[in-house]
C-alpha cells in the first residue's frame, strides 16, 4: 500500500497507486513485494515491459507526483486509437493470431509507438486534457516513400 494508507490519510490517490501495482503483475504475472512499513519502497520483482513509465508515476510515493484518473484515461485511449491504427488496420488477420502471436504484434506495437506518445503525453498533461475534456487522443500515422511508418501523436 502506498505511504498515505499507514498514515490513515488517504483519498483516490490510493486507487492510482493500486492500479500501478495491478498493471505490473498483469503485465509480468508476478507480485511486487508488500511493504510492511511506510517507509519501506515497493519493490517490484520484474518490472513490465510496457507502461513501465505509467506504471512508476502511479506507484510514486508522493500522491501529487501520481497521474490523475483522467491523465490514464486519455494515455490508454492513445495508445488503443494507435493500436487500431497501426496494428488492426494493417493486419486484417489479427483477430485469428493466436495469444502469443497477439501478445508479439502488441510488443511491437508498443516499441514502435511509446517514443512518439510518451512525448506527446509529457507536452499535454495536464494542460489540454485536464482543462479541456472535449479534446480525445488522437494519432497520425505518416508514411514516408519507402512504406515504413512514422508516427505523429496529436489532438483531435
Amino acid at each position: 500500500m502506498p505511504p498515505e494508507f499507514y498514515e490513515g490519510t488517504y483519498d483516490q490517490n490510493l486507487d492510482i497507486f493500486t492500479f500501478g501495482l495491478t498493471l505490473n503483475e498483469l503485465f509480468t504475472e508476478t507480485q511486487h513485494v508488500f511493504r510492511q512499513r511506510a517507509t519501506e519502497k515497493i519493490v517490484f520483482k520484474e518490472e513490465s515491459p510496457i507502461f513501465r513509465d505509467l506504471i512508476t508515476r502511479c506507484t510514486a510515493d508522493d500522491p501529487k507526483h501520481r497521474p490523475t484518473a483522467t491523465e490514464i484515461e486519455k494515455t490508454l485511449e492513445l495508445y488503443t486509437h494507435g493500436f487500431d491504427m497501426i496494428v488492426l488496420k494493417k493486419q486484417a488477420n489479427y483477430v485469428r493470431l493466436s495469444t502469443e502471436q497477439k501478445d508479439q504484434a502488441f510488443i511491437d506495437f508498443y516499441e514502435q509507438f511509446h517514443k512518439s506518445a510518451a512525448e506527446f503525453i509529457r507536452k499535454k498533461f495536464p494542460v489540454e486534457f485536464l482543462q479541456e475534456p472535449k479534446f480525445v487522443a488522437g494519432v497520425k500515422v505518416k508514411r514516408d516513400v519507402e512504406n515504413d511508418q512514422q508516427v505523429d501523436c496529436h489532438v483531435q
